[in-house]
């Protein structure tokens, strides 16, 4: 109760819609804020409604920070990201083509009859003018001939020369026959694209010459793609740089190595392409790192990277500028929020005093606020409560005096039917200890029997078990004794055909050798004849040999023209490009006309060569088949006595067919009759099984009737 019972609040006065009316008074307050715990309140709603406001506002701003940031910083990485990718692609293709723009070098030096001249005769101080004169054209800076030996011949980078070049894979590849275009690390040269092919004379490879680029001391590579890319390029050697466009306190950064241990291990151990952010010399870059490999070995890398540092700082000022103007948004909403709070707080405060008068039990104290929104119905609905507050207080007393009353007769009524129960549960506890004792005699007996029965059933299903283990055996025996002689019987048929077969095979063959024989001079006729014929394709061959030649002899002036006018056009500049194009050309064919020369010499060389051998090869055919003749006329007598041997022998192999086939029938029948005690036996087993499991069935129930029994008779003892 509230302060006890107080006088009812008469009720405020309706208007004609019969809703209380709302005086235009307002409840004044203690100070301009209301008394201390008015305060409070208004102090801990306004807290919480610029708190709501507030956060509502920091959580969008966060928001759109957020996004914002997330939307730029992805945007810029991935045009970088794409950007840094295709330059990568850009300068893999510049690497393959100066690996193929140097094997065409190296394949046209090594058919030059000059070269093949120079190496053969170890002429240094010719293949040295050679290698300066390709060099002069500017695109290779490192020009090497070397014998079979791998000993090199000549540089034309340098005056070394004498030294063993073997341990290269490209010379080792070269000398195999096998041109390559590969990245190496020489004597000389620290790490450069080599291009190596093999020098012949007469299909044997008596040297090698390399044409190539020194990326340790060039810079041409990857100042190009910088001029072209904006982007800085680095070539490694392992992890160090040899060629780099990155230039550190004004030099370039030639010697460094790389420092991130996971670039290194991803690309040079693992063979991947590395994506992502590096930072260099104290710059930050997007970057992107590839393996150089040879033949599937990794011997260095490949960089391109693009500085972001300043992209990095417009993406900065951008979030920059977002977070100033959400902090400016934050003010204003804030103050706003305040501005609320004072206005939403104050009709709130005067009921709240309204409420806490009510339970001090002043329940006819009136509540009036000016105001039309939910705070006016607030109000109404407080006065209201007022009013009925006491009304409901008496109610509540008279029914609890009403209830006490029914719960003293509701209480006696209980007590007799609790006796009652008692009473019958004792009653059908008795019965059913009665009952369980006579089912615990039934039970005992139907176990002891179960049990009897089946031991009895397991002996039998044993011993039927091992009679049928027994049939089937001897129905194996049975099977594979008449395996056996069906195998007899049909092998002894087969071999009495194959007797008769042979008999009219040796007749047949005994003509077949005098037919033979007639052939056989026949062959010998045409062989002489072949012979004339073969002489004279031999010396038709050798004339058309003497007429390669010559053409050979044309080809290799034409090619030595050829690339007397590219270098001359070389020299020309611009004015003899179109010269060299045609010049290369006309070399192109040359060297084509000079390979068909030798294909056809080849070829023809083979021709003269098996005209010999079938000439010889047709005189032994012709001594041959005098030998053949005398060998057929004694195949023809020895068929003859064969036939007559043939004969006794399928007469015996019939006797022993027939034979067998009369021990397969016997053992046919006795196997069909092995076969029916089995499947006897086997039912029988069967049977005993099935009647097995029924017993133990049965003396599974027996056990569970007797785990009931006793569960009646404790349960009947606790409730006696």
């Amino acid at each position: 109760m509230l302060g006890g019972f107080c006088p009812i609040t008469p009720p405020l006065p309706r208007g004609r819609s019969g809703k209380p009316r709302v005086s235009t008074a307002v409840v004044e307050t203690a100070g301009p804020l209301g008394n201390t715990e008015g305060d409070v309140m208004r102090v801990s709603i306004a807290a919480k409604i610029m708190a709501l406001v507030i956060a509502s506002v920091v959580a969008t701003v966060a928001i759109i920070q957020a996004v914002a940031y997330s939307s730029v910083k992805d945007g810029y990485e991935a045009v970088t990201a794409q950007a840094v990718e295709s330059y990568l692609h850009v300068l893999n293709r510049q690497i393959e083509s100066y690996k193929e723009v140097y094997a065409d070098m190296a394949r046209t030096q090594a058919l030059r009859p000059n070269v093949i001249d120079g190496v053969l005769a170890g002429d240094t101080a010719k293949l040295r003018d050679l290698g300066q004169t390709l060099m002069a054209g500017g695109k290779a800076d490192l020009v090497v001939f070397a014998n079979a030996k791998a000993d090199v011949l000549a540089r034309a980078h340098n005056d070394k020369a004498g030294d063993n070049i073997g341990n290269q894979e490209g010379v080792k590849r070269a000398l195999a026959g096998e041109p390559c275009s590969v990245f190496e690390s020489g004597n000389t040269v620290r790490f450069s694209i080599r291009a190596y092919a093999p020098i012949k004379k007469d299909g044997a490879v008596i040297g090698v010459v390399i044409v190539g680029q020194d990326l340790s001391n060039n810079s041409t590579l990857v100042d190009g793609v910088k001029k072209d890319l904006g982007a800085e390029a680095t070539i490694f050697y392992g992890d160090t740089r040899v060629s780099t466009s990155l230039v550190v306190d004004g030099k370039r950064a030639v010697g460094t190595a790389l420092d991130n241990k996971a670039i290194v291990d991803a690309v040079l151990r693992q063979g991947k392409t590395y994506l992502g952010e590096n930072t260099l010399f104290g710059r930050l870059y997007r970057t992107a790192y590839a393996p150089l490999k040879n033949d599937g070995n990794i011997v260095g890398m490949v960089f391109i990277g693009v500085d972001i540092s300043q992209v990095m700082a417009a993406r900065d000022a951008i979030i920059k500028q977002i977070g100033l103007a959400g902090l400016g948004s934050l003010i204003l909403f804030a103050a706003l929020a305040w501005w609320l709070s004072k206005v939403l707080v104050r009709p709130l405060l005067a009921c709240m005093d309204f409420a806490r008068a009510v339970a001090r039990g002043e329940t006819d104290r009136a509540l009036v606020v000016s105001r039309a929104d939910e705070t006016g119905v607030l109000a109404q609905a407080l006065t209201a409560m007022a009013g009925d507050i006491r009304c409901r207080m008496d109610e509540a007393a008279a029914a609890k005096q009403q209830a006490e009353a029914e719960a003293l007769c509701a209480k006696a009524d209980r007590a007799k039917a609790d006796e009652a129960c008692r009473l019958a549960e004792t009653a059908k506890m008795e019965g059913m200890l009665h009952a369980a004792e006579r089912i615990e005699v039934v039970v005992e007996a139907v176990t002891n029997a179960s049990h009897q029965l089946a031991a009895q059933i397991e002996q039998s299903t044993q011993g039927a078990k091992d009679q049928s283990r027994q049939v089937a055996e001897a129905a194996g025996s049975m099977e594979q004794l008449n395996s056996t002689v069906l195998e007899v019987a049909k092998n002894a048929s087969e071999a009495a055909d194959a007797a008769e077969a042979a008999r009219k095979r040796a007749e047949e063959g005994a003509s077949v050798v005098d037919e033979v024989v007639r052939g056989i001079f026949q062959v010998a006729d045409q062989a002489r004849g072949l012979k004339d014929d073969m002489g004279a394709l031999g010396q038709k061959a050798q004339n058309i040999g003497a007429i390669m030649e010559v053409i050979s002899d044309i080809a290799d002036q034409t090619n030595l023209l050829a690339l007397n006018a590219a270098i001359e056009a070389a020299r020309a500049g611009d004015a003899g490009r179109g010269f060299a194009v045609v010049a290369d050309e006309v070399r192109k064919l040359a060297e084509k006309t000079m390979t068909a020369t030798k294909e056809v010499g080849a070829a023809i060389q083979g021709i003269q060569d098996g005209a010999r051998r079938n000439v010889a090869g047709f005189d032994k055919a012709v001594e041959g088949v005098e030998a053949a003749t005398d060998l057929a006329r004694r195949s023809g007598e020895a068929l003859t006595s064969i036939v007559g041997l043939v004969d006794a022998v399928a007469d015996q192999v019939r006797s022993i067919a027939t034979a067998a086939e009369e021990q397969s029938a016997a053992a046919e029948e006795i196997g069909r009759t092995v076969d029916r005690v089995s499947r006897i036996s086997g039912e029988t087993a069967q049977a005993m099984g099935e009647s097995s499991a029924a017993v133990d069935n049965l003396a599974g129930q027996a056990k569970a009737l007797q785990g009931l029994v006793l569960d009646m008779q404790r349960e009947g003892e606790a409730k006696a």
